[in-house]
C-alpha cells in the first residue's frame, strides 16, 4: 500500500507540473509536426530562446514526448551525446543533451504536446504543509489484520516567468 500510495502522489505531482508548464509556458509560433529533419535544430532553437534571458545551462531542461524521443534517437547529433552520458545522469533519467541541456522523456506529456524546455528558477513548487503517507492499523474485531493509508498535502506550482518555458505542440485535429 505506501508503494502504490507513494507512486501515486508522485504521479500527481509530476502531471500537476507539467500541466502549469504546458498552460502557462510561451507556446512556440509553429504547430507543425516535428520530423526527423527538423527534431534537433526546433529543439536547440528553444533552448537558445532561454539562454538570451541569462540562464545557465545548468538550469536548461528539456522533456520530450515518447514521440519525440523516437525522432531524436534517429538523429546522429543527438546520438553522439547519448553515448557519453555519465551514469549518474543515466540515473537521472537523462536521455541525452541539447546545446548543452539535459534531455528527459515523460509519458505524461499531453498528447499534443511534444517537447517542453524550461528553466528551474522560475519553476516553483510550494508546500504550503503536508503529512507523510503512512500506514494506519485498523484494530478491531471487524478489520483484523487491515490497514489503511493515509496522508494529505497541500501544495501548488507556479511558473514566474512564462518566458523562461517554451513548449511547443501540434495544432489539435478537429472534431
Amino acid at each position: 500500500r505506501l508503494e502504490s500510495g507513494s507512486y501515486s502522489i508522485g504521479l500527481t505531482l509530476e502531471l500537476n507540473a507539467i500541466g502549469e508548464l504546458e498552460d502557462n509556458g510561451t507556446a512556440e509560433s509553429s504547430t507543425d509536426a516535428l520530423t526527423t529533419d527538423n527534431v534537433y535544430s526546433s529543439i536547440a532553437a528553444s533552448i537558445t530562446e532561454i539562454k538570451k534571458l541569462g540562464v545557465s545551462i545548468n538550469d536548461i531542461v528539456v522533456i520530450v514526448s515518447p514521440d519525440t524521443e523516437l525522432l531524436l534517437l534517429t538523429d546522429d547529433k543527438f546520438a553522439n551525446t547519448s553515448g557519453t552520458l555519465g551514469a549518474e545522469l543515466v540515473r537521472e533519467g537523462v536521455i541525452g543533451k541539447i546545446a548543452g541541456a539535459r534531455v528527459k522523456m515523460s509519458a505524461n506529456l499531453a498528447e499534443n504536446t511534444e517537447y517542453i524546455v524550461f528553466a528551474k528558477p522560475w519553476c516553483q513548487a510550494i508546500d504550503e504543509w503536508k503529512i507523510a503517507p503512512s500506514v494506519v492499523d485498523l484494530r478491531d474485531a471487524q478489520y483484523v489484520g487491515a490497514s489503511k493509508l493515509q496522508g494529505r498535502m497541500v501544495y501548488a506550482d507556479k511558473l514566474t516567468r512564462t518566458n523562461a518555458c517554451r513548449v511547443k505542440k501540434t495544432a489539435t485535429p478537429s472534431i
